[in-house]
């Protein structure tokens, strides 16, 4: 899934391998990494469990910017950056281990740092839609981003949510067209008015 989404978004993928849960060997594999690409992503191993080693390598090798975000799916997300042999930074992004999480991580920020690189202003943002809600959904502490299906009507969008938004269940992702933005601590009842992000990598 990831693969083709950078494809999509304008990206060489190089490298890609699997890791075990440990320090030693997420250590020497993120220093390969750096070495052979200038953006070096991770999935998995970003959060608090005792297995959990990127972060702590990261910190250990290069510099971590940012850490945890106030969204849902997606909180345990880190960004930073890893030394080359070079004397450069390779760009890092250590995405969450559940596909949902990653799916929308990469259309939140793999796709704008592509841009970045590339020097492509249009992959900078998502097109943003206004639309009707057909569904009723309530949020804590963190905004969410559920994934919908819109339709084009004459009197204007309507998003319909998918109805399992579970963060592991990625046929959610299959058939999204866009990511609608639900603030933190608020109550959307169907007809209320949701920003919709447009899911096009042009």
């Amino acid at each position: 899934m990831l693969k083709r989404l950078l494809e999509r978004f304008g990206a060489e993928v190089v490298w890609a391998a699997s890791v075990p849960d440990s320090r030693v060997a997420t250590l020497d594999m993120l220093r390969l990494a750096a070495e052979r690409a200038e953006v070096v992503i991770t999935t998995g191993g970003v959060s608090v469990g005792e297995e959990d080693h990127v972060k702590a390598a990261l910190q250990t090798l290069g510099r971590l910017d940012l850490w945890r975000l106030a969204i849902r799916p997606g909180k345990p997300l880190a960004l930073g950056r890893l030394p080359r042999p070079d004397g450069r930074e390779a760009h890092f992004v250590g995405l969450p281990g559940n596909p949902v999480s990653g799916f929308v991580g990469a259309w939140l920020f793999l796709r704008p740092l592509m841009g970045a690189l590339l020097g492509s202003p249009a992959l900078a943002t998502l097109p943003v839609l206004a639309a009707r809600a057909d569904f009723a959904t309530t949020t804590g502490p963190r905004r969410h981003y559920m994934r919908v299906a819109l339709e084009f009507g004459e009197e204007g969008i309507v998003a319909k949510a998918f109805r399992d938004q579970n963060s592991a269940v990625l046929s959610s992702c299959v058939g999204a067209d866009a990511l609608a933005v639900i603030p933190a601590e608020s109550r959307i009842e169907p007809g209320d008015r949701v920003d919709c992000l447009w899911l096009r990598s042009d």
